[in-house]
């Protein structure tokens, strides 16, 4: 297998935790796991933790900008979103769960879409990538905003 077919396999299996909880959180798939936490504890953990981690792909691309000077503003702001991202999801896991920390989670996740999109017409990613990006993270904002919609 490819790396980049495995990279394909990996993301979209990684939406399926989104899809289940937001079924869950709509009432339209039972809540199968046997621990001391809710559905909306365990999606908005994810979605903190997935964002975080998109978050650590745009502070890997910045790490390999060339030394130019358009290059190195490139990358200056690309670590400062990445942090500033990291932050944000982590925010969202302190403030009570809520709508709010669902549709901010989901705003994140539009954020780094953009910030790929810009990567993309810059030249400095690939298509397959950036069809991967907006795939998955649809999927993330659509269950994250649903869910959130069901929140307490």
């Amino acid at each position: 297998m490819s790396a980049i077919r495995l990279a394909q396999l990996l993301t979209y299996l990684g939406t399926l935790p989104f899809l289940y909880g937001a079924l869950v959180s709509l009432g339209l798939a039972p809540w199968l796991v046997v621990l001391p936490f809710s559905v909306t504890d365990a999606l908005l953990a994810y979605g903190v933790v997935i964002l975080s981690f998109i978050a650590g792909i745009h502070w890997g691309l910045a790490l390999n900008q060339q030394s130019s000077s358009s290059s190195h503003a490139l990358a200056f702001r690309l670590l400062a979103m990445s942090n500033v991202i990291a932050l944000w999801a982590w925010l969202m896991w302190l403030w009570p769960t809520s709508g709010f920390s669902f549709w901010g989670l989901a705003l994140g996740f539009g954020v780094m879409l953009s910030l790929d999109w810009y990567w993309l017409a810059l030249q400095k990613s690939i298509p397959w990538f950036w069809r991967l990006r907006w795939q998955a993270s649809a999927i993330a904002m659509l269950s994250l905003g649903l869910a959130g919609g069901y929140a307490g």
